[in-house]
């Protein structure tokens, strides 16, 4: 199974587990299925490459506002790199656009997760932990991030559910 089907499979499952009302939007998923889509993260409220800056995984919504933002990193190790792009990208948009191309805003109830795999056997899992501190001391007017770090993809999509689960309730 690659790294997008992971994904899909369990978006797809949350559909199910979720309370009426939210809806699960995806990307990876089947083609003809109304919820996968490109989960476009812009800057402002208008779609353009200009403000287009990220797309995402995951976007949980209920009516017209943005409950969740989900990205998982399944390719590989969950790097430094990856999580200070993913942190930054989560944390500058102010809208998100889904299928119908309308803008859904963004805002400070929003919550944010980054989620990927680290490898046990090295220093990944504390380098970004010393990122995560970094970011709280020098970046207070940022949206908190959850990043959640795994080593292995069953653990990282039980600690996602259980994340999603209590936030939307």
């Amino acid at each position: 199974m690659n790294n997008g089907e992971k994904t899909a499979n369990f978006a797809s499952g949350l559909k199910k587990t979720l309370p009426n009302g939210y809806s699960v939007y995806y990307d990876h998923g089947k083609k003809g299925d109304p919820f996968v889509c490109a989960c476009k993260g812009v800057l402002g409220e208008t779609l353009s490459n200009k403000t287009r800056i990220a797309d995402f995984d995951i976007v949980i919504i209920k009516g017209d506002k943005v409950k969740m933002i989900i990205e998982i990193e399944e390719s590989g190790t969950l790097s430094p790199k990856k999580v200070i792009g993913y942190y930054f990208a989560l944390a500058f948009i102010d809208s998100i656009f889904l299928k119908d191309n309308k803008p859904l805003t963004v805002d400070g109830k929003t919550k944010r997760i980054i989620a990927g795999l680290v490898n046990e056997n090295g220093n990944s899992k504390e380098k970004i932990e010393n990122i995560e501190r970094k970011i709280k001391e020098t970046c207070q007017v940022l949206p908190q991030i959850k990043i959640i770090k795994c080593s292995k993809d069953s653990e990282l999509f039980e600690e996602l559910k259980r994340q999603i689960t209590a936030y939307c309730k």
